[in-house]
């Protein structure tokens, strides 16, 4: 039977098809037209697809079996080793030193011809055995004050030789002023991670850091501006005891500089008490004598005067209510433990500068000051 007349291609859709769809097109011509659903031809068409398996579905096949386990060689046990532990650190010292080669090969190089040995001894003749550094390094020279000596910037090799005769041999000399620690923190934070290291390896008698206190609370003004306390900003002062507490909440500003104080002292302990605890170090206090009141530096009553009111402003505020009313962070008892340890150190110290001035004779005020300071930290 003849396809109806409107099923047929027209001339032009003939003229634009392309070849293939002409074929199929002939070859429906040619097959006839598809079966009806209820036809006799289109139920033995469906019954014989239905025995014809698909190409897509997977019959079941039966589980392979496993393959066996290779069995793993028992490792041997590593025999313990038998270095000492000089030997260790000096395997390891040799590890990271660099050979020292002359840019010019033409020219001679007499340091690379010299052993290590001799090389450190000449870095510590050549090194300086103290270093001063000012507590307004921050403000008056950042860069300067961090530049390593001439000798560590030759090359990396003699830096690596020189940094450890330099940073466990000097002595790095620091002036507090108001209890003002924050250039230090600064300082040792702007090293580099491994001269840092470097400055703590040192024998436990020796101190790499010695710090002189002081002993005097200065004001910036006579009569402070709006908005300034002590020697900075109020608002400089709520960052900085924002650790601790919030500086906006204590009234009078005598009570707000007893909680500054506190802070700084609180910053200070915490910060190099973790940090010491760390690396098994201390740092020295110091307690000079003023060179405008002393400039010879011999122990006269000016300077216990200067010490009592050191103490009595600065060192009592640990035993404050107003500052234990003011202080809500940083309270829980591993923090505290830190603090108290080093605020321990600070105050005998302060004690033992005190009794190095007046002579054998003790003070009775002064020694139920100290004691009274030391039971306020105790019940931190």
């Amino acid at each position: 039977m003849a396809p109806p007349r409107y099923t047929r291609p027209t001339t032009s859709s003939l003229s634009k098809a392309s070849p293939r769809s002409l074929k199929i097109a002939k070859d429906a011509d040619v097959k006839g037209p598809a079966p009806s659903p209820g036809s006799k031809t289109h139920v033995e068409s469906e019954t014989r697809n239905k025995n014809i398996p698909c190409p897509n579905q997977t019959t079941p096949t039966r589980p392979s079996k496993p393959a066996p386990a290779v069995p793993e060689k028992n490792k041997g046990l590593k025999r313990p080793s038998m270095l000492t532990s000089r030997q260790k650190d000096s395997l390891a010292y040799k590890r990271d030193l660099y050979h020292i080669t002359p840019r010019d090969p033409s020219k001679p190089c007499l340091l690379a011809t010299l052993p290590s040995e001799l090389r450190t001894q000449i870095y510590h003749y050549v090194l300086p055995p103290f270093r001063y550094i000012s507590s307004n390094w921050t403000v008056f020279a950042p860069r300067k004050q961090h530049v390593p000596p001439a000798l560590l910037q030759v090359s990396r090799a003699v830096r690596i030789e020189a940094a450890y005769t330099y940073y466990t041999g000097t002595i790095f000399h620091f002036s507090v002023r108001n209890l003002d620690f924050s250039p230090v923190i600064s300082w040792l934070e702007h090293l580099a991670p491994p001269h840092r290291a470097l400055l703590f390896r040192r024998r436990r008698s020796s101190h790499g850091l010695e710090i002189n206190m002081l002993p005097s609370i200065r004001n910036t003004y006579t009569y402070s501006p709006s908005g300034w306390l002590l020697d900075d900003l109020l608002e400089n002062h709520w960052h900085a005891c924002q650790p601790f507490g919030n500086i906006y909440t204590v009234h009078g500003d005598l009570h707000k500089v007893h909680f500054v104080l506190f802070c700084r002292l609180a910053e200070w302990w915490r910060w190099w008490g973790s940090y010491s605890h760390r690396m098994n170090s201390e740092c020295k206090y110091v307690f000079g004598p003023l060179l405008l009141l002393n400039p010879l530096g011999i122990p006269d009553l000016r300077n216990e005067a200067v010490l009592r009111a050191f103490l009595s402003q600065s060192g009592m505020v640990v035993a404050m209510p107003c500052v234990d009313k003011a202080w809500k962070r940083n309270r829980d008892r591993n923090t505290v433990r830190v603090m108290r340890a080093e605020g321990l150190r600070f105050l005998d110290a302060l004690d033992e500068c005190y009794k190095s001035n007046r002579g054998e004779g003790g003070s009775e005020e002064w020694d139920a000051a100290i004691a009274q300071a030391k039971k306020g930290m105790e019940k931190w």
